[in-house]
């Protein structure tokens, strides 16, 4: 059996990047994505510095163009995908309360951590059917727990709330 090929969204920086490197170390083959081009070619050449080699491609999570592109450079390249790390995510309205937080930036933070993780999930899943296998991780936070009410960066809870319903979905309707 070949390398297990492993896909992480918005993995430039942060977790998503670590996340990166932890899986190439365990001879995984990784995709590190980002919507930025050239901060992701960056990510990508800081991995190879301490020779780790990870495969970069460009993923707009909230472009459905972009989302088709990657799974057909995917297919091409790989032609499956095992694991998916739903990592790409934004935090715009740092600190804004409930009554301050612009209608915009509420509806683009639910878009790009919500719905493109969902999006980019419903395209992968496939190509995980058929070949019989695949994992897929959430990447939530603490602000997401519904019992949680402190009245600061409401759009970002409230997407990674429903991220944590979307993963309970998910799992309910490919079998666990």
């Amino acid at each position: 059996m070949s390398k297990q090929v492993a896909v992480v969204t918005g993995a430039n920086r942060g977790i998503g990047f670590e996340i990166c490197r932890q899986l190439a170390q365990k001879d995984i083959s990784v995709i590190l994505t980002s919507r930025d081009l050239e901060k992701g070619k960056r990510a990508q050449e800081r991995l190879a510095e301490d020779d780790i080699q990870v495969d970069f491609h460009q993923l707009d999570v909230a472009d459905w163009d972009s989302i088709r592109n990657f799974k057909s450079w995917l297919l091409d390249h790989y032609g499956r995908v095992d694991i998916l790390v739903n990592n790409a995510g934004v935090l715009l309205d740092k600190g804004d309360d409930l009554l301050n937080t612009p209608p915009g930036d509420f509806l683009k933070t639910l878009e790009i951590n919500t719905v493109g993780a969902y999006a980019v999930t419903q395209a992968l899943v496939p190509l995980m059917q058929k070949n019989g296998y695949g994992r897929i991780v959430m990447m939530s936070s603490g602000m997401g727990a519904i019992t949680r009410n402190n009245n600061s960066s409401i759009a970002y809870s409230v997407s990674k709330t429903a991220m944590n319903g979307l993963t309970v979905m998910l799992a309910g309707a490919l079998g666990g």
